[in-house]
């Protein structure tokens, strides 16, 4: 229930914040549903290996996930920009004050905005998803 205040200013109901909080508790996101949702085990394999190609990639994704994985509130805009090598990039700043550049594609962008909403609460590194995309890789070509 939301209720206008003076200015046009809506205040939302206590009850309204509580069933937030309930959500919010409850979006805790795991590598396997990272996978079925944002990219598939394939896609986050030919991911780590264009990290892999870009000066200090992979150091980057590890530094944003370990970030993401604390539960770290991102306290900058995503801009987008393009790197030397054509690769579309936005630099993130975290409420620690660590920076650190992310590679885009459209599944990055979705779980970046997924998780500044609090929609999502990643409960893995970047070392656990590469594991488990290699993993259920190496399962379906059994």
């Amino acid at each position: 229930m939301m209720s206008t205040i003076q200015g046009g200013i809506q205040k939302r109901s206590v009850k309204s914040l509580i069933a937030d909080r309930e959500v919010k508790q409850s979006n805790s996101l795991g590598v396997k549903q990272f996978i079925a949702q944002y990219k598939t085990c394939d896609e986050v394999l030919d991911f780590t290996y264009q990290l892999a190609e870009s000066p200090n990639g992979t150091e980057y994704m590890e530094t944003f996930m370990d970030h993401v994985k604390l539960g770290l509130k991102i306290v900058s805009p995503i801009l987008t920009k393009y790197d030397k090598g054509g690769n579309k990039y936005t630099w993130l700043v975290f409420s620690n004050s660590v920076g650190t550049k992310v590679t885009l594609d459209d599944a990055m962008i979705s779980f970046i905005k997924d998780y500044q909403h609090g929609l999502i609460k990643p409960d893995f590194d970047f070392y656990d998803l590469v594991e488990e995309a290699k993993r259920q890789q190496a399962l379906s070509q059994v």
